[in-house]
Formats: structure tokens, sequence, C-alpha cells
């Protein structure tokens, strides 16, 4: 405290602090990396600045894209993902070649797909499939019981094919004669109206009896 120099048994060293690294440390640290792009965040406006024009200088090629975003500033980044699909089950037996074709059904858990037959959808999974029956009854005058019903497993063929068919009923049904049943006998025929023309059906024969001669 009088003045006098004292002996310094230790050595001091200096070490630049710029918030969490200095520039020779980011910059090896980009260099090994070499990502497509850089964000600089965090820090002075300025000094942001000198250090985003001296990253374009050790990045020249245009292939890192280096970012300096204000204070609520938006960044907009769009990542491309493989998505690889894995066979199990039954359709996993068999050994593909390239360009074969594999039918089965795609089940996405999370960030995995799987494709699996149908019949493994509840070994693998919590799954389960069903089938989805239509039935549908249409007016039909050419019929005793005055209807004709429709029902087929609903899928996009059978789909496809059930429509024309209901528009075929519907344009016959408007063609064909009305027949009624007006009684049974007990020699197995009945007593039918066509066309409010009465007739005797055998129903064993098929064959009709009638006065009207288009009968």
């Amino acid at each position: 405290m009088n003045g006098l120099a004292a002996l310094l048994n230790m050595q001091v060293h200096y070490i630049s602090f710029s918030a969490h690294a200095d520039y020779a440390q980011m910059s090896t640290f980009l260099k090994e990396l070499m990502p497509l792009d850089i964000v600089l965040v965090h820090g002075e406006a300025n000094e942001l600045m000198r250090l985003t024009q001296k990253l374009f200088t050790e990045f020249p090629d245009g292939n890192t894209r280096i970012m300096n975003p204000k204070n609520c500033e938006s960044v907009e980044k769009y990542f491309t993902l493989e998505k690889m699909e894995k066979t199990i089950g039954r359709l996993a037996e068999k050994t593909l070649d390239v360009g074969d074709s594999v039918s089965g059904i795609l089940v996405k858990k999370g960030f995995t797909y799987q494709i699996m037959a149908p019949d493994d959808l509840h070994v693998f999974s919590q799954l389960s499939t069903g089938t989805v029956t239509q039935r549908i009854t249409i007016p039909f005058s050419g019929a005793f019981g005055k209807h004709i019903s429709l029902q087929w497993s609903s899928e996009p063929i059978s789909d496809m094919v059930s429509d024309p068919i209901v528009a075929l009923v519907l344009n016959i049904s408007r063609e064909v004669p009305k027949i009624v049943v007006k009684e049974e006998v007990d020699n197995g025929k009945l007593v039918i109206s066509v066309d409010d023309n009465v007739a005797h059906l055998d129903k064993e024969s098929g064959d009709v009896e009638s006065e009207h001669d288009g009968l």
C-alpha cells in the first residue's frame, strides 16, 4: 500500500468473450458443419451486422444462407424429409425385385410408416378391418313383392356396377306390366291380375291361362 511493486507469482491471459463464443470459435465450428442456413440472434445490432458481413466472406459460394433477423421478425425454413415405408408381416415374407408392386394397408404411427396385409392389421396395430354392406330397396311393379332388393359389399368397383343396375331396374319398372296376386287356389295356381287382366298362373310349371290373348 506504500507504492512499492509486489512480485506477481501468476500469469494472466486475456480471452475474448462475445455473447457465447468469439468469432474464431464460431467460424471454426461453422466450417466444420457447413450448414445450409445460419441464423444470427441475441446480440447488438451493429455487431451482428458486422458478423454477418464477415461470414459472407467466409462462405462466398452462396450455398449457405446467412440471416440476421430483427426482434419479432419471422424466419421461414422448408424441410424436405425422406419418408421410408417398411413392409411387415406376410408382405415381408416375399423378396421383391425392383419394379414389383406391393398391395397392402399403409399405417402411420408417429413418424414411422408400415405396409401390411389387411389380415395382419389387428396383429401389428390396435386397428381392425371391416366391411360396409349396402342394401337398397327399389319399387318394382313387375315383382310379386312390389319391390326389388339389391345388396353388395361397398367398394369402388361394386359401387360403380350397382349404379347402372339401379337405373336399369327403375327403367324396366316403367315398361313391364303391373302384376297383382288376387288369390291362391287349391290346385297350386295363383289368380293374378296383369294390367287389370285376370289370369291363372301355375307356380310349378309357370304356365299362364287367360282369356286375354296377350297373356
